[in-house]
């Protein structure tokens, strides 16, 4: 009596039953809309094979929030744009795309370093009194 659901019974699906929409579905699947975050996931379980005390409970938690959100009927947010429901997981992919990174041998980051700097010379960046830096890219 005192815990209602305003939405009505059989709002809840117990096993998830959308867990692969959420995942996969081309309407607003995470890694089909967002696919670093597919790339953030294998980071995840890579960083739990050499330090599963630190991700470990990361990925659990990422895992229950998929399994919440797909165990209700409106698993895609109905007329939102891509994933909402999974927006604060947002920081586990990028713990994990950082993961995944680390284990890149420093000789391949090395290789990609001059074409970083040389993008970064080719704007022209000025900060503003918002502290924001606003930048344009340079005629030449």
């Amino acid at each position: 009596k005192f815990l209602t659901i305003p939405q009505g019974g059989g709002i809840f699906s117990l096993p998830p039953a959308h867990i692969l929409q959420v995942l996969l579905s081309t309407q607003t699947g995470w890694f089909v809309w967002t696919p670093l975050t597919l790339l953030g996931s294998i980071g995840l379980v890579l960083g739990a094979l050499k330090y599963p005390r630190i991700y470990v409970p990361w990925i659990v938690i990422l895992t229950l929030q998929i399994a919440a959100v797909g165990s209700v009927w409106f698993w895609s947010g109905v007329e939102s744009f891509g994933a909402r429901y999974l927006l604060s997981d947002t920081p586990l992919a990028a713990l994990g795309l950082i993961t995944l990174l680390s284990l890149v041998p420093s000789r391949a980051r090395q290789v990609s370093r001059p074409s970083a700097r040389r993008a970064a010379s080719s704007r022209r960046c000025s900060p503003s009194s918002s502290g924001w830096t606003w930048c344009r890219a340079k005629h030449r």
